[in-house]
């Protein structure tokens, strides 16, 4: 039995109707609500200070290789927003708008990618996911810390763009393959059911 990524043609990738927005909405609140425990609780890993666990990353990415860009998207700006606020840390266009990145590039992958069922598939996932993490970060990090925003020179900004770059692909990388078979299982079950 094959798992459909998502019923959409390419052309109904762009399309923004009440199913993406339901799709949206949960996969946002998802991610603000990881976002900001993890922000309020940083788990460091014990070999480097500067590189955390971060799984609220895996939202904006699987939501984006699921259910499109747009999704992806939306979702990786406004939890990123909404995970702000909750956390007090101060908005940061950048940031969000690199979160929306993370969800936005890896929803491109189902230009490629119909189904997951062979290793071609998830190497295509996993590429877009990298993609995806290094794109955002490039943004938050790069674009907006050090070149306009002026927070630190352009050597501390890419001292976190290699940080928050290796956390979110660690992260998504490891165990994005993980949450794909758990959402085919989960949607082979619902089918049957």
């Amino acid at each position: 039995m094959t798992t459909k990524t998502a019923t959409m043609d390419k052309p109904n990738l762009w399309k923004f109707t009440n199913r993406e927005i339901v799709n949206s909405a949960a996969g946002a609140l998802l991610y603000a609500v990881l976002y900001w425990v993890f922000k309020a609780f940083p788990m460091p890993l014990p070999f480097n200070q500067e590189i955390f666990i971060r799984p609220g990353v895996l939202v904006p990415l699987f939501m984006g290789l699921m259910f499109g860009p747009l999704v992806g998207g939306v979702t990786g700006i406004v939890g990123h927003i909404v995970g702000d606020l909750l956390a007090a840390a101060g908005f940061n266009l950048w940031w969000a708008l690199g979160s929306g990145l993370m969800g936005f590039i890896p929803g491109l992958a189902l230009y490629f990618i119909r189904e997951y069922e062979t290793i071609r598939d998830y190497a295509l996932a996993e590429l877009f996911v990298a993609l995806g993490v290094w794109g955002g970060s490039a943004t938050g990090a790069l674009v907006g810390d050090a070149l306009i925003l002026r927070q630190g020179d352009f050597a501390a900004g890419t001292s976190k763009f290699v940080s928050e770059g290796v956390t979110g692909s660690l992260n998504g990388l490891l165990l994005m393959p993980v949450l794909i078979l758990i959402w085919k299982a989960y949607r082979a079950s619902d089918r049957t059911g």
